[in-house]
């Protein structure tokens, strides 16, 4: 079929604008003035449209005055011997073509030479006479020549980035001319390097060889060049983006003219490439004229940068300030604003060093910011008090000032929640990202395709996606303006726990990684000297020590007494008529110099007491009491002895309360805060604030002045008695604030949120909203009242604080916590209230704390997105028999009402983890069941919360395959993973950094991994056949490898005691082994008739179990190596995990057949279980340290826990009320009456249309899944088709209404099967490529087996007068055969680019619809052969499944998107969807016999049946007159959420009740859980305050 072409298409006049004239080539060239700029055009394309046939091979040749630069040959096959048929030469990269340029445009033909066969030409004198637009409209064409017409697509607006990206492909496609030679290069190089030893034979061969030498040294030269121009070209692209972003604040003319000029510079180059890339058969030997050139461009490039360089770095300060203004207006903004750490406010409070102080210092920092061969990171280093943060924040005020400062950082020990290497980067990501173009894009790239969490504890993912390559992506920013970032105080970075907090770990690990980029790229750090950061930094740094006490240096010792000098003139000036000039005297500011003895603190905290009283007698009590040297705590014992003389109880009370909320909090706190908190007055705050005024800031904020004072405060030794504070009792105090304030505060919507439509993500202005209706100290009490608890001891009157809480509160607290985004937390929250009360008694109370732990685990998530549906959704789904909802749905009946699907207790399933993007493989309980790991085949491992699924840690990344096994350490700080990529990886649990290099020694896929109960070993299991032993103890692991198994590892497990390791294969055996020797000591144990998938150890290491793709479970006794028990036998399918529960007496095992079953050790029976829920098979089971709850990975992608104690007698028993596994096909009866569906359960059912109940039990007659099933016209028959191979014909008139007969003939699985409309005649498609035509009535074969395909039949079909069968084909094609003969009549039908999945006759017969892999849906008429219709793809899945309305004016289709969508014929119009409720790829969709009813089948395991009778009506609009959103057929499914088409969130579903919710048009839904809903009394959107009652 002839190619389309633009110019033949109706947009062409649109396309190109009414003709400019040109300047002739006769005309004489007017002259430009020399000062005036060349401006040039872009031309894009040329479009040749003919007035003549020629025979021969057509081609454009470009040449530019006067010189050949292109020669392009026509690029597309079509027909160009059709003359109405316009020809189009792109050219890419665009040419450029500046003013006074004399361009000719050469038409040629070649056959056996070339011939021109027209020309044209012109002199582009003055671009504004060509009239450019620049409108919606890329190019205008500008006509040349009329024979023939010869038109130039003309850019209307210049578009340099696209001309670089085009350059830069051109460039990268040129071919290395040396590796073009193949073998030959290396022979040309031998002969070269040889030639002197074989030129001594004979002089012709030595002039060979020399002409041999040249002809090579040309083609290095060549290749260099090509390098040369792929370079240039690179960065001229790298470096555009940072030029554009600049142009916008440049101000210096300098800059403007730098950034004006490179224009040109640009077009020229990629015009060169062009011309370069476009060479013809002599081009080797132009090589080294184009090498000059090329580096022409590089020498005036370099000019530019250098011209820019200097631009940047003179223009001030203030012009930055510009700059982020300017980038604050942009869209990226949205996705750096979730980069800046809630509640950073990152100014530094402490002051600069004063003038003239540290000079040594700061020369010796210029020094190394200047040098690019020092460690890139500096580390400024010193005791407590020695002023390094003074230092740090001197040097971030110059390099602001200089525009190099990237970002910089304070580390506070008070401000637990930015304590954090997370918090530290994602700021640092933020500035850079404001500052420099390269890093934004690649910082919007990940948080756009979402690589990186930013909330992700695993900071080593973190760093390497928010700074490492986002910094190896800014190769040209200028030397002017390279970055250097300061992080203050790294010392306080993890809060009170320092150096055994894992935050500090984790940042000294991104700062290895920091080290090991660019030394462009500096990094200054402040700290104390502390062994964890010195033996981090002392190789990877360059370092500055702050000298002080007996060791200080001159230069200190100047710089205080300047300090002190300066601060005592102060004094001195304001009290200028009573003290001298020279107060308090060159002697004692020595002597105070010298007892400062290099600490600045010391210094600062003198003069700050000094001006704080009367100068005289605050000196000499500090003078006549002080002796050692810089001894802070004396000083501060002095300072609180003075300032609180003889205080009262209350004063001393308030002191303790105040310096206690200040130590203790888990953020500053502001004096409102402290104020409210306390219940104090605040005079009593302000007198305090007073007496601490040498060591505290003056701000709102409380905080001390360094945190020296606070490790004071918290030494009984040296602090003075009287001022001690109780840690747990200040604590409790605080305990009892948070419980108070809450308890005035809290209440419905606290927030004023408007409508339930919008996530709170969504609401414009919520944080405004927040600071005004949510107070501070409410803000705190929400989020850290349980901090507080844990550190004090039991106690009733507390407790009982907390039951009102509960009882009243629960749900606004849930509120605040929304809004806050701090929800996760309160699933520890409540656990550690339990634990913290279990000395209590009340029954009552703790069952309700339990019934609040599950509500969380079920409901945090929609909680976390939407407060109003705290009300709205969560309540009202659970359970009948919740204590939270008993309490609190009274209070709220205008939610949603359940007519079906409510459970009365809470089901087996917990909750559902849904985060991983492909298989779970592997997942792992902690050893105190506090957290879960999980590894997937998306090659990542992540940590969750055990109790509510919040991610903790990760993704981890590291991985190149899938991750098949992870397991933690018996202590739990690390994990431990295996892979398809041969290698073993261990990571640290709480911040994914590994601990150490891969493990590597496997030949194949790594299986299993187990842990000794040490931690000192670790064994894993491959597919190479072997068992390797890891010893951990030292730094560079060995391992020994153990052989014997004939096939792959499957599993591998650990005896407790440590003396066994067990090892399942694929070879269906088990083996012991000797873990010190690596012998076989037991084994092989065979009785499994298929691969062993699992093996472990009782916890006695008395016996072993074993599961198999056999479908069972074994034991075996150690000692004999013999069966101790018959098989466990139940599941349907292969057994793929076991595990033992604590005490030995419970095995839990996951299947392929979607079900976790728990099994009594002793007896061999079902205990618990089935748990049900899972849509694939289960790979991974697991149970909890406690043993009461389950954790199971699947193939559907996610996790999930259960309640291992649940009886599930909750809900009703739905074992007879629908199928429990995927429904692959179904179809209604002829009178429409019935329903018949087959399964992936092996099963055909029988259901009544209307009410959805089973009319019999399953029938059972396959021993695979049911692919296919057809009704007989006269309704006695039904006909199922099976995997196994077999067709049974059921005859439901029978008394036996499960009889039936086999047809056997296929040789394999059955795909699809159709009656015809007039008999009882049954054709049947199968995966052995044939289809056969069978007489149902006598259960014979009459046609067939027919081969029309080469492939797989996926789908059969008769015409509706019986004489066509339809046949579609993994093959792609479409055929229709004569039902009589079994020959072609049609066909193939070819379209589509994949598998036909799916084929419907309409009912007249003129039309067959095909369904495709491809997500496409084409109708070809019969007798035409052609497709009239289509492709149609609004579907984003496979189209699996076809139906035609009996009046053939609808077509329906199912798809693997989850929707139907109803087609209008001939239009092919959606007339109606897509039409949502299932939770999986729909399989099968059949019309009623009426056209009134569609019925639909899904691998989710439900059938639906939609209401289809107002499709010939005009169908009204089923929204509501008012703004509320109804539930209609426009609404969608969103993770959970029902959403209008606009998006609005009408309420939310939980994951049990999702697969069986009635949607608006259902009329029946046949399911495990059928979910009807009643929105009656529903108050939504604007009105969802009234669902509370007044």
């Amino acid at each position: 079929m002839p190619m389309s072409s633009p110019l033949s298409s109706p947009s062409f006049k649109s396309l190109y604008s009414p003709l400019p004239s040109l300047t002739s080539p006769g005309s004489p060239r007017p002259l430009l003035s020399p000062s005036s700029p060349r401006r040039s055009v872009q031309i894009a394309g040329i479009t040749v449209i003919r007035n003549k046939l020629e025979r021969g091979t057509l081609s454009i040749h470009v040449v530019l005055n006067g010189q050949c630069i292109l020669k392009l040959p026509f690029p597309y096959d079509f027909d160009v011997e059709n003359l109405e048929l316009p020809l189009r030469w792109p050219i890419e990269p665009y040419l450029s073509l500046q003013e006074g340029s004399h361009l000719m445009i050469k038409f040629c033909r070649r056959r056996i030479r070339f011939k021109t066969l027209a020309k044209a030409s012109f002199i582009l004198t003055n671009i504004d006479d060509l009239n450019l637009t620049s409108g919606s409209e890329q190019f205008q064409g500008v006509q040349i020549s009329s024979d023939p017409i010869i038109i130039l697509d003309v850019l209307t607006k210049p578009d340099l980035e696209r001309m670089l990206d085009d350059a830069v492909r051109k460039a990268g496609e040129l071919e290395s001319v040396l590796d073009h030679l193949g073998k030959a290069k290396k022979f040309l190089k031998t002969v070269i390097d040889l030639s002197v030893a074989i030129s001594e034979l004979n002089p012709a061969a030595k002039a060979i060889l020399a002409c041999v030498s040249v002809i090579y040294d040309k083609l290095k030269v060549q290749d260099e060049t090509d390098k040369l121009i792929f370079e240039l070209a690179e960065r001229m692209a790298r470096t555009l983006s940072y030029i554009a972003d600049a142009e916008q604040f440049a101000r210096l003319a300098q800059l403007r003219k730098a950034i004006a000029g490179v224009q040109p510079l640009i077009q020229e180059a990629t015009t060169f490439i062009l011309k370069y890339t476009s060479r013809g058969e002599g081009h080797v030997l132009s090589a080294i004229s184009a090498r000059s050139t090329v580096e022409d461009l590089y020498r005036r490039f370099d000019i530019f940068q250098q011209q820019f360089d200097r631009g940047l770095a003179v223009q001030s300060g203030a012009t930055v300030e510009t700059l982020l203004s300017l980038m604050g207006s942009f869209k990226d903004d949205q996705f750096l604003e979730q980069l800046r750490p809630r509640g950073l406010n990152n100014s530094s409070t402490t002051g600069t060093c004063m003038h003239g102080t540290r000079e040594d210092i700061f020369e010796e920092v210029d020094n190394w910011l200047d040098d690019f061969k020092a460690p890139n990171i500096l580390w400024i280093k010193g005791f407590p008090g020695v002023g390094k943060s003074a230092i740090a924040s001197t040097l971030t005020q110059k390099l602001r000032v200089s525009n190099r400062l990237g970002s910089s950082y304070v580390f506070e020990r008070a401000k637990v929640t930015l304590c954090t290497p997370n918090a530290l980067w994602r700021s640092v990501a933020f500035d850079l990202s404001r500052l420099y173009p390269a890093v934004r894009r690649v910082v919007i790239e990940r948080l756009e395709d979402e690589d990186v969490d930013v909330n992700t504890s695993n900071v080593q993912t973190l760093f390497r996606n928010l700074i490492e390559e986002p910094l190896l992506e800014c190769t040209d920013i200028p030397l002017g303006r390279l970055p250097v970032v300061i992080v203050d105080a790294l010392d306080e970075c993890g809060g009170r726990e320092g150096r055994r907090s894992p935050h500090r770990e984790g940042l000294l690990f991104t700062l290895q990684r920091w080290a090991q980029l660019s030394s462009r790229f500096k990094l200054i750090v402040t700290s104390r000297e502390e062994d964890d950061i010195e033996r981090q930094l002392s190789g990877l740094s360059h370092s500055i020590t702050v000298s002080s006490g007996y060791h200080v240096n001159i230069q200190a010792v100047d710089d205080i007494r300047l300090f002190l000098t300066a601060r005592f003139a102060k004094v001195t000036k304001d009290y200028s008529d009573s003290l001298p000039e020279s107060w308090p005297g060159e002697e004692v500011i020595g002597s105070i110099t010298d007892r400062a003895a290099g600490l600045f603190i010391w210094a600062k905290t003198v003069t700050e007491f000094v001006e704080a009283g009367e100068p005289n007698s605050q000196l000499r009590q500090i003078l006549n009491d002080s002796n050692g040297l810089g001894d802070m705590a004396e000083l501060y014992a002095k300072i609180l002895d003075i300032s609180f003389r003889l205080p009262s109880f209350e004063v001393i009370e308030a002191f303790k309360d105040v310096v206690g909320a200040i130590v203790l909090a888990k953020r500053p706190l502001s004096r409102k805060e402290c104020v409210q908190l306390l219940s104090l007055e605040p005079t009593m705050l302000d007198f305090i604030r007073k007496g601490l005024a040498s060591v505290m800031d003056s701000g709102d904020i409380l905080r001390f002045s360094h945190q020296s004072f606070v490790d004071f405060l918290l030494d009984k030794d040296k602090c003075p008695e009287m001022f001690q504070m109780e840690e747990s009792i200040q604590h409790r105090k605080l305990v009892l604030a948070c419980l108070r304030v809450m308890k005035d505060t809290l209440r419905f919507n606290i927030a004023g949120l408007e409508t339930s439509y919008v996530r709170n993500s969504d609401i414009p202005n919520l944080a405004e909203s927040i600071g005004r209706h949510v107070p501070q100290e409410l803000q705190y009490s929400c989020r850290f009242w349980v901090d507080h608890l844990q550190m004090v001891p039991y106690e009733s009157s507390i407790w009982q604080e907390i039951k009102s809480h509960f009882y009243e509160n629960l749900l606004f607290w849930f509120e605040v916590l929304s809004l806050t985004n701090d929800l996760n937390h309160v699933g520890a929250f409540v656990s550690a209230i339990m634990n913290w009360g279990k000395e209590d008694e009340d029954l009552e109370f703790f069952a309700f704390l339990k019934d609040s732990l599950k509500f969380i685990a079920a409901y945090g998530g929609v909680m976390s997105q939407s407060v109003p549906h705290i009300y709205l959704s969560a309540l009202p789904f659970a359970p009948s028999k919740s204590l939270v909802a008993n309490r609190y749905l009274p209070m709220y009946p205008g939610t949603l009402q359940l007519e079906s699907g409510r459970f009365s207790d809470w089901p087996a399933i917990l909750f559902v983890v849904e985060a991983h993007d492909e298989t779970v493989n592997s997942v792992v309980f902690s050893p105190d069941g506090s957290l879960i790991a999980s590894g997937s085949s998306d090659k990542t491992i992540s940590i969750w919360d055990g109790q509510t699924g919040d991610l903790i840690s990760g993704p981890f990344e590291g991985h190149e395959g899938s991750v098949n096994s992870v397991m933690f350490s018996t202590n739990g700080r690390c994990v431990a993973s295996g892979s398809d990529d041969m290698t073993i990886r261990i990571w640290l649990t709480d911040s994914g950094y590994e601990i150490r290099p891969p493990l590597e020694g496997h030949t194949n896929a790594v299986t299993c991994i187990c842990y000794s109960s040490d931690d000192r070993h670790l064994v894993s299991g491959s597919l190479d056949k072997t068992v390797r032993l890891w010893s951990l103890d030292s730094e560079t692991p060995s391992n020994r490898s153990f052989c014997g198994h004939s096939g792959g590892i499957t599993s591998v497990a650990f005896s407790l005691d440590g003396r066994y390791i067990a090892s399942g294969s694929l070879d269906r055996t088990i083996r012991i082994w000797d873990p010190t020797t690596g012998t076989c000591i037991a084994g092989p144990f065979e009785g499994h008739r298929s691969w062993i998938t699992c093996v472990r150890f009782s916890p006695d290491n008395v016996t072993i179990a074993s599961a198999s793709d056999d479908e069972t479970i074994q034991l075996w006794s150690i000692a004999t190596g013999e069966a101790s028990t018959e098989p466990f036998e139940g599941h349907t399918d292969g057994v793929t995990s076991i595990a033992f529960s604590r005490d030995g007496s419970k095995i839990v095992s996951g299947s392929h057949d979607e079900t976790l079953r728990v099994w009594d050790v002793n007896s061999g029976e079902v205990i618990a279980g089935p748990f049900m829920g899972h849509t694939n098979g289960i790979l991974s089971v697991g149970f909890s340290s406690d043993d009461r709850r389950l954790l199971s990975g699947s193939r559907d992608w996610t996790l999930r826990i259960w309640d291992a104690e649940a009886h599930d007698d909750s809900a009703v028993s739905h074992s007879s009320r629908a199928h429990t596994d995927g429904v692959n096909t179904v179809a209604f009866s002829p009178d429409d009456s019935k329903l018949v569906s087959g399964s992936d359960d092996d099963t055909v059912r029988i259901w009544h249309s209307e009410s959805g109940l089973p009319l019999s039990p399953p029938l059972k007659g396959h021993s695979s899944w049911v692919d296919a099933v057809a009704y007989s016209p006269d309704g006695r028959y039904i006909a199922s088709g099976s995997d196994d191979q077999n067709i049974c014909i059921w005859d439901i008139t029978s008394d036996e209404a499960t009889s039936y007969s086999v047809l056997h003939g296929h040789r394999s699985g059955i795909t699809s099967l159709a009656f015809s409309p007039v008999d009882n005649t049954l054709v049947s498609g199968s995966y052995d490529q044939t289809i056969r035509i069978w007489n149902v009535d006598r259960g014979e074969l009459i046609l067939g087996p027919v081969r029309s395909h080469n492939s797989w039949v996926t789908s059969v079909s008769f015409s509706e007068d019986g004489k066509m069968i339809g046949t579609g084909s993994h093959d792609r094609t479409i055929r229709i055969l004569d039902a009589l003969t079994g020959n072609n009549m049609a066909g193939p039908f070819i379209g589509h680019t994949g598998a036909v999945k799916c084929i419907a006759f309409s009912h007249d017969g003129i039309y067959i619809a095909s369904g495709s892999v491809d997500s496409t849906i084409r109708v070809f008429n019969i007798e035409m052969g052609s497709c009239v219709l289509g492709p149609l793809d609004a579907h984003t899945g496979i189209v699996a499944s076809l139906c035609f309305s009996l009046d053939d004016r609808y077509l329906a289709s199912g798809s693997g998107d989850r929707t139907i969508r109803i087609w209008e014929i001939p239009s092919g119009l959606i007339a109606l969807g897509p039409l949502e409720g299932h939770a999986g790829t729909i399989l099968s969709v059949s019309f009623s016999n009426d056209g009134s009813k569609l019925v639909s089948g899904s691998e989710d395991e439900t059938i639906r049946v939609w209401k289809m009778d107002d499709l010939t009506q005009e169908r009204q609009n089923t929204r509501s007159v008012s703004s509320l959103i109804s539930f209609d057929d426009n609404c969608r499914f969103q993770n959970g959420w029902v959403v209008s088409a606009g998006w609005a969130l009408l309420f939310w579903v939980p994951p049990w009740n999702r697969s069986g919710l009635w949607w608006p048009r259902n009329t029946t839904v046949i399911a495990e859980v059928p979910t009807r809903i009643d929105l009656q009394n529903f108050k939504g959107g604007s009105i969802w305050t009234q669902c509370r009652s007044s």
